[in-house]
């Protein structure tokens, strides 16, 4: 993978398909699990969290939007959190600035 080449160092990892937090398994909002598009991140630690990504051929749902967020909180600590819809060409970045979460939409 292209970012794994250009990104991965001794302790942080691009994962793809990632559902794991720490050793267990990666919970969000309502109890719900699921996995997440690409991680660059440390495995089985809440340090030196990078980026989530979740990607969508037509549409980012609001599952998705909600996974970011929940990785955005302290429990998880990931610094930034990235949609992208193909199609629409629509990216947005979010990060964690206190206790508030900013969007900014991206043009490509």
């Amino acid at each position: 993978m292209y970012l794994s080449q250009r990104l991965e160092t001794d302790t942080l990892r691009v994962d793809t398909e990632y559902n794991r937090h720490l050793v267990d398994m990666k919970y969000y909002e309502d109890n719900t699990y699921g996995s997440i598009d690409i991680l660059f991140h440390k495995r089985g630690s809440d340090v030196n969290n990078i980026f989530a990504i979740e990607c969508k051929k037509r549409r980012i749902l609001q599952t998705d939007i909600t996974k970011i967020h929940a990785l955005l909180r302290p429990d998880f600590n990931y610094q930034y959190g990235v949609t992208i819809e193909y199609i629409s060409k629509e990216v947005k970045l979010y990060q964690r600035v206190r206790d508030k979460i900013e969007e900014e939409t991206i043009e490509i």
